[in-house]
């Protein structure tokens, strides 16, 4: 399968929302979901979220990486599904690549506040359907 074009397709879902809904496995080995903010995505399909150092979701990561996230969209209801791996960073030049002065009221540090993180996750498999009735494109990474 054409990994560069479901990307692509995918990456117009992603860019089009505002929240994807990560999910984590808790301490139980019970799925966590939760709407993320989207903040970035590369070419390459790495998906980026911000978050706090002490955040329930990193502690998960931390025990199992393994993840995924799900976009969607309602008109005509396309949707995107990633599974891949995440780990939890504090690299200055991620930092500084995401931050927005919108953050300060979580992180009153600015970007050098110490509970700053980025999720990054590295995908492994991706997934788009166009419609309800659709069977999923898929691409391994």
């Amino acid at each position: 399968m054409d990994c560069s074009n479901i990307a692509e397709k995918a990456g117009d879902v992603i860019n089009s929302t505002e929240f994807g809904i990560l999910t984590t496995i808790d301490s139980n080995g019970h799925p966590q979901s939760r709407a993320m903010a989207n903040v970035g995505t590369d070419e390459d399909m790495t998906v980026y979220f911000i978050t706090a150092r002490d955040s329930t979701k990193c502690a998960h990561i931390a025990a199992n990486p393994k993840v995924s996230v799900f976009w969607y969209l309602t008109d005509g209801w396309r949707q995107a599904h990633l599974k891949g791996e995440a780990k939890v960073t504090d690299d200055r030049s991620l930092r500084q690549r995401f931050w927005s002065h919108d953050y300060q009221k979580y992180f009153p540090g600015g970007v050098d506040d110490p509970t700053y993180v980025l999720i990054v996750i590295k995908p492994e498999k991706l997934a788009y359907a166009s419609s309800m009735e659709s069977t999923p494109e898929c691409a391994d990474f």
